[in-house]
């Protein structure tokens, strides 16, 4: 199954989002993940996930990852264990994969990339439970395509009073209603915008279809870091500490939920 995680806003939340809903599926629900991005992207996953040594996500890409697989595909078919062998664990069961590098894309003459990306999306799928893509922002040509290739849709939003005034069914002449679930990243719980107060202020987001990702200063730091999956671990298997239990009800909540909306697509 793909999930993409996208917004039509910068900054909201979107990497951390995805990254926070992994952390769920992976140690909460048992299921395998692979983690890419789109396109290139200043707050990239790589840093975010791996300690890099410096080194930038295009250098990474260009050695391993999306960037090896294009390079590959003009030789055969991918397949899962071909994106296997260019992906870097990040757990037991989950593994990223780096890139695509700004050249990589430069290459997107007649659709050529966005076909790659694509097709890299469905080989993953041979091999992980579920492929979550961080997708660019906004309404581009590649991020529609990826969008319309994905089986879910986490839109990311904005919490408080502008995003109230914007259209509350962001993608409708995109994407089918039944596949969008919302977040909110970077959620304040002190906000007078709840949670519940969006869901009635926004049409179309419901309880089944919304959830929210709270600050956290341990999950922001560990971003900074690079260690986001070592700190969601230790969240996961040290629920008495005294910000864990709700941080983690929150992100095991949207990610029961986007995996029940699955469910009922296939029904």
């Amino acid at each position: 199954m793909k999930i993409a995680f996208w917004s039509p806003f910068h900054g909201v939340g979107t990497t951390a989002a995805m990254i926070a809903a992994a952390a769920a599926f992976e140690w909460k629900m048992k299921m395998s993940c692979l983690l890419m991005r789109s396109g290139p992207c200043e707050n990239d996953l790589e840093s975010c996930l791996l300690r890099t040594n410096g080194a930038s996500s295009d250098d990474l890409a260009r050695e391993l990852g999306v960037d090896e697989l294009a390079r590959r595909f003009t030789l055969k078919k991918l397949t899962g264990s071909d994106v296997y062998i260019c992906s870097s664990q990040i757990s037991d069961r989950s593994a990223i994969l780096a890139g695509p590098s700004a050249i990589t894309v430069g290459t997107e003459k007649d659709g050529v990339f966005t076909d790659i990306l694509k097709r890299v999306m469905n080989a993953a799928g041979e091999r992980h439970d579920l492929v979550l893509i961080d997708t660019e922002p906004g309404y581009s040509e590649r991020s529609l395509a990826v969008l319309k290739n994905c089986d879910i849709v986490a839109a990311v939003l904005r919490q408080g009073r502008k995003m109230t005034q914007t259209k509350g069914r962001l993608l409708e002449d995109h994407i089918d209603e039944d596949r969008l679930f919302y977040v909110f990243g970077m959620y304040n719980r002190e906000s007078r915008y709840t949670l519940r107060n969006m869901r009635t202020l926004i049409p179309g987001i419901k309880r089944n279809n919304s959830g929210a990702v709270p600050i956290n200063a341990g999950f922001s730091d560990s971003l900074d870091e690079g260690n986001a999956f070592r700190f969601l671990r230790n969240l996961f298997d040290d629920e008495d500490n005294e910000s864990a239990p709700k941080f983690v009800k929150d992100i095991t909540d949207i990610a029961g939920k986007m995996i029940r909306i699955a469910q009922r697509r296939q029904e």
